[in-house]
């Protein structure tokens, strides 16, 4: 049995799965980790691109939180690392997860993005500081779990959006959260596809909505 498991989950990625896969296809991390692909019922070539690079694929509908439930549910880890499709974990993340041993609960990563202009360096500052001063981390940033945890919380809520930050929430009241001392990276298509500050609007508009109680469903098609 592999220590972990990375589970993924994609829709519509045919240009970014290669990328985040081919980081993850070295013998090194293979030996340690299984590999699995929770796809959104894609239109596109994600899963056939996918193949070859991965232990396990599930297609189930489309909704990030029912995906990430499912790859965990099939997972045989001791460690669960929800990974997204446009984000890469390099070798050293994964020392960095290994290392941990037994006592470690849950935590997650800080992030920086695979290009670093001056506005995406602030960027990337803010959304570390904000996760270190109130332990929560957005999907872009790898949460990783002990199975025990993840299980004794129940695992990712039935949310339409934002399922990330209310795990967080769940976790938090369990255990701190550990930040890993190595970086993920992280696509910046998002940013650069809708304008920097629409984009920061956008998402803390998203935030404020949900906190006020607004249905996930809505966010959801708010967020596309």
């Amino acid at each position: 049995m592999k220590e972990i498991s990375i589970i993924i989950p994609c829709l519509n990625e045919e240009r970014q799965i290669n990328k985040c896969l081919n980081s993850l296809n070295f013998k090194y991390i293979r030996n340690k980790c299984e590999i699995i692909l929770v796809d959104g019922k894609s239109t596109d070539n994600t899963v056939c691109k996918a193949r070859g690079l991965i232990d396990k694929c599930l297609i189930v509908s489309p909704d990030r939180s029912n995906q990430l439930m499912a790859g965990a549910s099939i997972a045989s880890g001791s460690v669960f690392v929800f990974l997204h499709a446009d984000t890469i974990l390099s070798k050293e993340n994964i020392d960095e997860i290994s290392s941990k041993g037994d006592a470690f609960k849950w935590g997650f990563f800080n992030l920086k993005f695979d290009v670093m202009t001056y506005k995406n360096k602030f960027l990337s500052y803010l959304i570390n500081l904000r996760s270190r001063v109130l332990d929560i981390c957005t999907g872009d940033q790898c949460m990783v779990m002990n199975k025990d945890i993840f299980d004794e919380i129940g695992g990712f809520p039935d949310i339409r959006l934002m399922e990330d930050l209310e795990i967080c929430s769940n976790l938090k009241k369990i255990n701190k959260p550990y930040i890993f001392k190595t970086c993920v990276e992280t696509s910046s298509r998002r940013w650069h596809a809708n304008g920097f500050l629409m984009t920061i609007f956008k998402m803390h508009f998203l935030k404020v909505l949900y906190y006020l109680g607004t249905n996930t469903r809505v966010l959801q098609r708010l967020y596309k």
